[in-house]
């Protein structure tokens, strides 16, 4: 699986398109892996460099509890 495809399956981005005027022309030109370029990057777009915290679970799973 390529990692467009991929993307398209994970997150439905659709990477053969361009998302501003939807043209199939778009070709990327890099994808930045290194994790201390992408911890620069991210603050500068004000957007945030670490992932959000767990959720808390709903409720507490006993193996012993039967769903009728």
């Amino acid at each position: 699986m390529s990692w467009a495809e991929f993307l398209a399956r994970v997150f439905a981005i659709d990477m053969s398109r361009c998302p501003n005027c939807m043209s199939e022309n778009f070709k990327p030109c890099a994808a930045i892996i290194e994790v201390a370029a992408i911890r620069k990057i991210l603050p500068h777009l004000k957007l945030p460099d670490k992932p959000p915290d767990i959720a808390p679970r709903l409720y507490r799973w006993d193996r012993r509890s039967t769903f009728q």
